[in-house]
């Protein structure tokens, strides 16, 4: 049998290597799976943004309290499913209630 070459983990690391060893980790199932697959199999996309909207981008998304990331994700699929409503168009329609209502 060959001598394994030990590894130095970090603090971090080795907790969580003591936790596996005394079998505290459970199987988190199918659907938690499938759903690490999927993520693993999301399409990757560099792009140049001004680090001005970059930085608006995580004053918003830490207002709603999700990742810059997630947040930029999130609005490029309503934007892509026609989800995404101007703010003047929601005002239009509000102004138009008030003048039936």
């Amino acid at each position: 049998m060959k001598n394994k070459k030990k590894i130095k983990l970090t603090k971090e690391e080795q907790k969580l290597e003591d936790s596996f060893e005394r079998d505290e980790w459970a199987y988190a199932g199918d659907k938690e799976r499938d759903k690490l697959v999927k993520a693993a199999k999301d399409a990757r996309l560099t792009i140049r943004i001004s680090k001005d909207l970059v930085d608006k981008l995580r004053e918003i998304s830490a207002e709603e309290g999700v990742p810059y990331q997630t947040y930029i994700t999130s609005s490029l699929h309503k934007l892509a499913t026609g989800q995404l409503v101007e703010k003047k168009a929601i005002k239009a329609v509000i102004e138009a209630m008030k003048k039936v209502s």
